[in-house]
C-alpha cells in the first residue's frame, strides 16, 4: 500500500505564528453537520507563507458570521457590507483571490493547530498599531 502525505498535510502538525498572513481562497465544499440538520461550508485557504491549506467551517445556521470572510473576497480595503442588505457570494467567481487571514493555534486532544478567526482584503494594513 502507498499513502501520499502532501507537504500541506505535514504542516498541518506545525502550528504557525498567530498573525496576519496573506492567502488564497482555494475551494469551497459542503458537508452536512454532525447532527444532520444544517450545512457546513467548508473554506480551503492557502497560506503564501508555506503552501499550507487550512480548512475552516461555517455553519448554514449562522450565516452572518461568514461576512468578514465574503468582504474580504469581494469589497475593497477597509470595506464592510451593510447588515441591512442580502450579501451574495458565489465561490466559483472567488477561486483564486488573495486576501489576508489571522491565524491562532488551537488544541484538540493535546495536539496544536493552526486555525482561521479573522479575515481582511488583501490591501487593508494589518501590521500592529504602535
Amino acid at each position: 500500500m502507498k499513502i501520499k502525505i502532501t507537504s500541506s498535510d505535514l504542516l498541518k502538525n506545525v502550528p504557525l505564528d498567530p498573525d496576519w498572513y496573506e492567502a488564497v481562497f482555494v475551494k469551497m465544499e459542503t458537508a452536512p453537520s454532525k447532527d444532520r440538520k444544517s450545512t457546513n461550508f467548508v473554506v480551503h485557504i492557502q497560506i503564501d507563507k508555506d503552501g499550507r491549506v487550512i480548512e475552516h467551517l461555517f455553519n448554514s445556521k449562522a450565516m452572518g458570521f461568514m461576512q468578514p470572510f465574503v468582504d474580504a473576497l469581494i469589497l475593497g480595503p477597509n470595506e464592510h457590507s451593510d447588515a441591512n442588505c442580502d450579501l451574495e457570494f458565489d465561490d466559483e467567481t472567488c477561486k483564486g483571490k488573495k486576501l489576508k487571514v489571522h491565524t491562532f493555534i488551537d488544541t484538540y486532544m493535546n495536539r496544536p493547530s493552526t486555525k482561521i478567526d479573522g479575515f481582511s482584503h488583501i490591501e487593508t494594513d494589518t501590521s500592529p498599531a504602535f
